[in-house]
Formats: structure tokens, C-alpha cells, sequence
């Protein structure tokens, strides 16, 4: 039956199965490199011992030999490459001391002493929802990096004390039990994956690397349910069954409320630059006010990217009731920790984390209400305002104003006017966002989040949901349609008046990402990457600042059209004629990676423009990249498609 314990034999089994598994791909790409090496060692014993069938077999022997060679230090640089990745230290988050965190460090010791395993050596707190150990594996050499606890800031400003030493015993407890030393091990090769650069790479090796990924992947999820409930058990036993139920389901709904709040909110628009002052407190608000909500939805399995599935879930909820010797109503044994705060500044920690949430150009702080209208109104006021230069560009500067439209389709040049924008680029379905923001601008508007589902809805004046695209499908070249909309307007109080166009020519670049201490044509400076091109500033800031820190002081001090202006190395992707992407050399691969993990690895980038000058861009020792900025720069550049 499901709800039983998973024995101590078959969690033996599991443990062996998961170590066997990932030590078999060294095994393997080992294996295969000497039989490639034994087949060109065989073909030339065998032209030496027969030099008289030469002239027949010196065509195989002289392809054969290098073939087989070749494959041979292929499977062997494989074997380099996936022992390097199981052995990669990359620490992230923000290391948090004993006096920044006596309450939770004090947790974190009982926990593991209650669990008999080693404590961490280092808490680090991540902007993203996150829980969980990190350990390097023993059984590859000597441990490269220590054994670190990570946590999110949202589970640190949703959970209760009694949630989180729930959490902590159960992420103790993959460490626990009498088979401990190999289940160690499995756990930890659980954290670790086959190396991405192997798999990447053409030729045999790659082949049986992303053949064994497949079948270590199974072998993980074939044992994962076991070693959870496994896990689930024995903290259980320290904390209560309840306590872990409760935990579990907890983590899965801030799993919920995170996945929505990020998407729906901080994700909001890309290329707005404000970001919501407080943000952990207003995640805490949106979660709480719709836990019935978020609770639904992980019932039925409506979350993508979740902690843990919706049947997995009910499945260890069912093993945890069934445990006979661990009664639902367990007591929750008081912690060591009372009295001591979990964190001693918990706000100043946030104002570290929280920029790290939201793309480079985000400098502007706002109230959540005042951030949740500029999310919401900003982009259609960008879309609007080139609706507005369409109109200048048609018909001249004095009309990009909304009356405007209106007087010439009641003059029944509705027609010609509708033409040219048309030729001009400009689709009608703008109206709509002209309309909505001269709603907005005057004050018409009330923009508020759903009381349930936490979507935000805009109304009118009259509590009604607004509709800018209904008044704006009213409006064809018909005259009297200029007269429908005006009365719409004016019913809802639109000031006609405020409906214009400003009169700056475009929207300015707004940065998404950057890379800083690159090398740019032989000169070493950081690379602002924008949505509409590259920004390159000569010159490195210190190099005690992180890349974000460092960008974002700049951008905050300087316009970026006053940095564009100042500098001559601005590239808009429309001028980019040609441009590839070469990776980290083979060399690199053998001789530093295994020497200095935390070291980005270095790439060339080439960019030809359309007047045919070509422009590189190298990594250096020093180069660091923001999130997500290589994948901005390759979207830029066109290489995504």
C-alpha cells in the first residue's frame, strides 16, 4: 500500500541506485574511451603483425586509427567534464551571520542535533522562494565548497516558527537515519546534474551523456517519492506529524501565491522602471488575503512550476496519517530558540534582496498602490504615446490629440485619415489605449486587486469594469461614430482636454541586463544591454561592487540618453547586419574550470553592422553577468530564433 513506510532495505536500494546511476556515466564514458583506445591500439598491432594485407587494410587502418583515437579523448574529456560538474561549487544569496539571524540559526543547530547530522557552516538567504540544503558530494574527492542552507525571503516572511522548524527537520532528515553515510551521498548527488557543457558539446560523448541524463532522471524519480516520505517520517518523529503537514502544505501554497505574485505582478511589464517599495510585505498581504484561493488551486494540480504536485502531496499526507506511532495531534516540542529574534533586521535584509528581484532598470521605489497603477498604466501609456507620434507623423504636430481624430471623422475625413495611419504602421486598435489613459489621466479610473483571485481589475467611477475597447470599436469613418464616442466620453467623464501626445520623439531605452569588465574592441568596460540595443561604458567601476550594484548606481546617477549622448559606443540592433556566439575553449574546460568555479565562463561575441565593421566582445578574468543577460543579448542580436 502507499501510506507504508518505505523500508530500511529499500531505502538502501534507492540510495545505491542513485549513486550507482551517477557514478555509471563516469563508468561508462570511461568504459567507452578505452574500448576506443583498445580498437586503434588493435588496428595498429594488427597492420605491425600483418605488414604484408597492408595494401588491402591500409585504407582502414589509416581512417580507423584516427577515428578511434578521436572518439577515444572525446569520451575522456567527457569523463573531465562531468566530473568537473559534479564537483562545481557556485555559491548565491546573501550570507547571513549569526548576530544578522540568532533565532534562525539557533532553529538550524537544534534541528540538525535532534536529527543527529552535521549543521551547515553557512546560511544564505535568496530573493527567490527557495528551502533547501546544499552539500558537495564526498565520494569525488575532496569536497570542493561547504555544506549551506538556503532560504528565501518569502518563506522567511510567511513562515510561523513552528513552520519553519517543521521545514528544517524535514530537510535535516534527508541526512538522517542508521544507513546515513550512503544516504548522504545520494542526497547530495541528488543536488548535483551531469554536466551541461558535456551534453552541449558535439560528438559521442555528448550523445552518451544526454542518453544517461535521461536514464539518471528516471532513476530519480523512481526513488524521489520514497526518499520524501522517508524524509517526511523521521522529522515527523521530532516535530510532530501535524507540524510536518502542515509545513508541507504551507511551502505549497507560498509555492502558489510566489509563482502568481512574480508573474502577475513583478513581471508585470519588462520595460517599466519602477519597482513596489516593501515587497516581501506586499507578497505576505497577497498571499494571506487568498490562501482559499491558492489552496484550490494546488488541489487541482493548477500551478505550474510547483513545490511538490498536487497527488504527490496527497500521497504523503496519507503516509504521514497511517504512521501508527506518530498520532496526527503530536505535540510540537518547544524550540531552543525562544526569545531570540529570527532575524535581527528583517527590513534591512529585504531592501538588500529585494533589487534583485527586478530587471536593471528598476530604480524607481513606489507604494504598492501607486506601483500596481504604474504597471498597469505605464505600458498602454507607451503604446498611446506611439499612437500619438503616428498621428504627428500623419498629419502634423498639432494633431496628436484625441479630438483631433474625432473632429476629422466627424468632418467625414474619417476614411482618408483611418488610410494613411494604416499605411503609416499605426492600427486603429490604439484608439483604445489613447482612450483608456486620457480615462486615467483623468481620474475616471479606480485600478484595484481582485479581493480572491489577486487579478487586477480596473473600474469606473461607477464601480463598473471598464472597457476602453468597447468605446474605442465605436469609432469607424462614419461621422455620427464621433459623436457616439464624445458621449461615451463624456458620460464617463473623460476631459477630452488631457488626451494628447507628448511632445518628446521616442520612449528611452530602457535596460534589461547587462555584463560587466568585458573586453569591447581591446578596451575593458561594462555592457548595458537595452531592449532596443548595447550601451557600452568604457572603464570598470570598483571591483569590490557586484555587477548589479555596480550598473544600477550608474543608471541611477545618469539618464541613459545622457549616457548615450556622453558615449560613442551605442549599437542599436537595427544595425546589427551579422553576429554569432562562440563558447568557453576546450583548454578552458580542462585547465580552469576545475580550479576556479566561480569564474563565468568566457565567451566571444562578434557583431557585424550593416555598414560591415566588426565589433567583438570578449569575457575576461573579471566578467560578471546579471540574470538573464545572455539570453537578453542573444535575443537582441537575433541568434534566438
Amino acid at each position: 500500500m502507499t501510506s507504508r513506510a518505505p523500508s530500511r532495505g529499500r531505502t538502501l536500494l534507492d540510495a545505491l541506485l542513485v549513486v550507482g546511476v551517477t557514478w555509471g556515466a563516469l563508468v561508462v564514458l570511461c568504459v567507452a574511451g578505452l574500448a576506443a583506445a583498445a580498437v586503434a591500439g588493435g588496428l595498429v598491432w594488427w597492420a605491425a603483425a600483418s605488414p604484408s594485407a597492408l595494401p588491402a587494410t591500409g585504407g582502414l587502418v589509416l581512417l580507423g586509427v584516427p577515428v578511434a583515437l578521436w572518439v577515444a579523448a572525446d569520451m575522456w574529456l567527457g569523463v573531465v567534464l562531468v566530473y568537473q560538474g559534479l564537483r562545481v561549487d557556485r555559491p548565491f544569496g546573501y550570507s547571513l551571520s549569526y548576530e544578522a539571524a540568532p533565532g534562525l540559526w539557533a532553529m538550524v543547530w537544534e534541528a540538525a542535533a535532534a536529527l543527529d547530522v552535521p549543521p551547515p557552516a553557512e546560511i544564505r538567504v535568496t530573493p527567490m522562494l527557495n528551502l533547501g540544503l546544499d552539500s558537495p558530494p564526498r565520494s569525488v574527492g575532496r569536497p570542493v565548497g561547504i555544506d549551506r542552507l538556503y532560504i528565501g525571503m518569502p518563506v522567511l516572511a510567511m513562515a510561523t516558527p513552528a513552520d519553519l522548524r517543521a521545514l528544517l527537520a524535514r530537510e535535516f532528515a534527508f541526512f538522517a537515519g542508521t544507513e546515513g553515510r550512503l544516504r548522504r551521498e545520494a542526497f547530495r548527488f541528488r543536488l548535483r546534474s551531469l554536466s551541461r557543457r558535456a551534453a552541449e558539446r558535439r560528438g559521442p560523448a555528448a550523445l552518451l551523456v544526454r542518453w544517461w541524463i535521461e536514464v539518471r532522471r528516471w532513476a530519480l524519480s523512481t526513488t524521489s517519492l520514497r526518499t520524501k516520505r522517508s524524509a517526511d517520517r523521521a522529522a515527523a518523529g521530532i516535530v510532530g506529524a501535524v507540524a510536518i503537514r502542515h509545513a508541507l502544505w504551507s511551502i505549497a501554497l507560498w509555492s502558489a501565491a510566489w509563482e502568481e505574485f512574480v508573474a502577475g505582478r513583478l513581471s508585470a511589464d519588462q520595460s517599466e522602471v519602477v519597482a513596489p517599495r516593501r515587497t516581501y510585505a506586499a507578497f505576505t498581504d497577497f498571499a494571506v488575503a487568498r490562501l482559499e484561493y491558492f489552496g484550490r488551486r494546488v488541489t487541482e494540480g493548477m500551478v505550474p512550476g510547483l513545490w511538490t504536485d498536487a497527488e504527490e502531496l496527497g500521497t504523503r499526507f496519507a503516509a504521514l496519517a497511517a504512521e501508527a506511532d506518530m498520532p496526527p495531534d503530536a505535540p510540537v516540542p518547544p524550540t531552543g530558540a525562544t526569545g531570540l529574534p529570527m532575524i535581527t533586521d528583517f527590513d534591512a535584509l529585504a531592501s538588500v534582496l529585494e533589487p534583485k528581484l527586478f530587471t536593471l532598470g528598476r530604480t524607481e521605489l513606489l507604494d504598492w498602490p501607486d506601483y500596481l497603477e504604474a504597471v498597469t498604466a505605464r505600458p498602454r501609456r507607451r503604446v498611446a504615446e506611439a499612437a500619438y507620434r503616428g498621428l504627428t507623423a500623419v498629419a502634423g504636430p498639432d494633431a496628436a490629440r484625441l479630438s483631433f481624430v474625432l473632429d476629422e471623422v466627424a468632418a467625414g475625413r474619417g476614411a482618408m485619415l483611418f488610410r494613411a495611419l494604416n499605411t503609416a504602421g499605426m492600427p486603429t486598435a490604439w484608439f483604445a489605449e489613447m482612450i483608456w489613459v486620457a480615462a486615467f489621466d483623468s481620474g475616471v479610473l479606480d485600478i484595484r486587486e481582485d479581493d480572491d483571485t489577486g487579478e487586477v481589475a480596473v473600474f469606473d467611477r461607477d464601480g463598473k469594469f471598464f472597457h476602453a475597447r468597447r468605446i474605442a470599436d465605436l469609432l469607424s469613418p462614419a461621422p455620427e461614430s464621433a459623436v457616439e464616442v464624445r458621449a461615451a466620453l463624456e458620460k464617463l467623464g473623460v476631459d477630452l482636454a488631457l488626451a494628447h501626445g507628448n511632445p518628446y520623439d521616442a520612449a528611452d531605452p530602457v535596460p534589461c541586463s547587462g555584463i560587466v569588465a568585458v573586453d569591447v574592441n581591446g578596451v575593458v568596460g561594462d555592457l548595458v544591454i537595452t531592449d532596443v540595443g548595447l550601451l557600452f561604458l568604457a572603464g570598470t567601476g570598483p571591483g569590490a561592487e557586484g555587477a548589479h550594484d555596480r550598473l544600477a548606481t550608474v543608471l541611477s546617477r545618469y539618464p541613459i540618453r545622457s549616457l548615450m549622448e556622453r558615449s560613442a559606443a551605442w549599437l542599436p540592433w537595427s544595425e546589427v547586419f551579422r553576429a554569432s556566439v562562440s563558447g568557453p575553449s576546450v583548454w578552458w574546460e580542462l585547465t580552469t574550470r576545475s580550479r576556479y568555479r566561480v569564474k563565468e565562463s568566457p565567451r566571444r561575441v562578434r557583431i557585424t553592422t550593416s555598414d560591415m565593421r566588426t565589433h567583438v566582445i570578449r569575457w575576461t578574468d573579471r566578467t560578471e553577468s546579471l540574470p538573464a543577460a545572455l539570453d537578453f543579448l542573444t535575443h537582441g542580436l537575433g541568434l534566438d530564433h
